[in-house]
């Protein structure tokens, strides 16, 4: 089976808001619709800090960001189009000192202008709202609210 390593961040401002992006994914079964962590897939011979920071440039305009820590992997069996496929996503911590509003999608692909349906911040109550179904990873308000907290944990964990 093919795998898809990709490198996902959990940008979070001084409010524990994290920024999420809404996709509609026209390559898999069902062209599901996700709020999803900024991020995307690695290149040869990137690493996945390095596929983050390119990443993130290109997602949100935002350069020279300090990635934290990787806390997360999730592997997860996708039904894409053409194919199933594993993607192997790793989650780093990226804080950044203030609300940016002034997010641009100017560097996207045409391909992701033509799929992202909406950007936002979100903090864990918000995150709460949203149905499993329709968030990647589905567990993510408890992943922040743990994050938040501080909470004793020995990273990086595998997450669903």
């Amino acid at each position: 089976m093919k795998i898809r390593k990709s490198a996902r961040a959990i940008l979070m401002n001084e409010k524990n808001e994290i920024l999420l992006f809404k996709f509609i994914f026209k390559d898999v079964v069902d062209e599901k619709i996700l709020w999803v962590t900024p991020g995307g897939g690695l290149k040869d011979g990137e690493s996945f800090e390095e596929a983050l920071m390119r990443e993130l440039e290109e997602e949100t305009g935002l350069a020279d960001l300090k990635i934290g820590d990787w806390i997360w992997t999730r592997k997860i069996e996708i039904k894409g189009k053409s194919g199933k496929f594993l993607s192997h996503e790793q989650y780093y911590v990226v804080q950044i000192g203030e609300v940016r509003d002034s997010i641009s999608l100017e560097k996207m692909t045409n391909h992701e202008k033509d799929t992202v349906m909406d950007v936002s911040w979100m903090n864990v109550e918000q995150l709460r709202e949203i149905p499993e179904s329709e968030l990647a990873p589905p567990d993510l308000a408890e992943l922040i609210e743990t994050l938040i907290a501080n909470e004793e944990q020995h990273y990086p964990i595998q997450i669903r």
